[in-house]
């Protein structure tokens, strides 16, 4: 705890150093002024757009199953280099999204769509102190689990804007 006397040092200190500080601070709040500006006016309203990524689930005619689909909904290509969480486990199987970024970041242009598919897995079970078997898995509705956890980063290390149907 800091009591009165070492209070009135600290501020006696703090407004010293402010004052000798002054002037360099006055410069460099003016060249920081100039630097924004020159940034903002550099900056085209199309580069401070985020990427879009939809995300939805549907069953795949092709497996019967289950999958999630990855959509550029954006009017501009993106590259995906990193999604978490890289693995979405359910009651049935996983979602293995690390896949889609296996051989290096995923380009896809504006509408282009991704799907990662549903891998059948072994279920651990367990039981519980009264008897009854349960999963390992927490068994919340896929999409609330999407929705509540996925996270997509583009190239230049900036998050998507992520919307799950």
């Amino acid at each position: 705890m800091i009591d009165k006397a070492k209070r009135k040092t600290l501020k006696v200190m703090s407004a010293t150093a402010g004052v000798a500080a002054v002037p360099g601070s006055v410069l460099a709040t003016s060249a920081m002024a100039n630097s924004l500006q020159l940034t903002a006016d550099t900056i085209s309203p199309d580069d401070a757009l985020l990427a879009e990524i939809k995300v939805n689930t549907r069953v795949s005619a092709i497996h019967n199953d289950i999958e999630i689909v990855l959509t550029n909904s954006g009017s501009e290509p993106v590259t995906i280099t990193h999604m978490t969480p890289s693995v979405t486990r359910v009651a049935r199987g996983e979602f293995d999204f690390s896949k889609l970024l296996k051989e290096g970041p995923l380009h896809l242009t504006a509408g282009e769509s991704v799907t990662v598919p549903l891998e059948h897995k072994a279920v651990k079970m367990w039981t519980s102190p009264d008897g009854v078997a349960k999963s390992t898995v927490q068994n919340p509705a896929l999409s609330d689990r999407l929705r509540n956890a996925i996270s997509v980063v583009t190239e230049g290390n900036s998050f998507a804007s992520v919307t799950v149907a």
